[in-house]
């Protein structure tokens, strides 16, 4: 499954819940408001370094990272995809589940 995490109102509880969902085959691609969850300062950061060496892949949509000024900051194991890859990312995974 593809985990999709956009804006919240309570970010960091949503993408805590996310992380704690995540099955073994499954992915997660940061957006919007998000994003700023994968800065080397999150308080997330270790759990999202710590599923990125389960094997799940944890993604940031680069040209979102590039509107927020946050790709200096960003946890170095975050990979930054395109929106073609995001658009093959979708197509290739079965499901997907948006987390708003």
């Amino acid at each position: 499954m593809l985990h999709l995490v956009f804006k919240a109102s309570s970010l960091k509880p949503l993408l805590e819940a996310c992380l704690d969902n995540l099955g073994p085959d499954d992915d997660l691609i940061l957006l919007d408001d998000a994003i700023c969850e994968a800065r080397q300062d999150s308080p997330l950061g270790p759990k999202l370094k710590q599923k990125i060496i389960e094997g799940h892949r944890v993604m940031a949509l680069q040209e979102q990272l590039a509107t927020r000024g946050e790709g200096t900051e960003l946890l170095p194991e975050i990979e930054l995809i395109s929106y073609a890859d995001f658009v093959q990312l979708v197509a290739t995974h079965s499901h997907s589940r948006s987390w708003f």
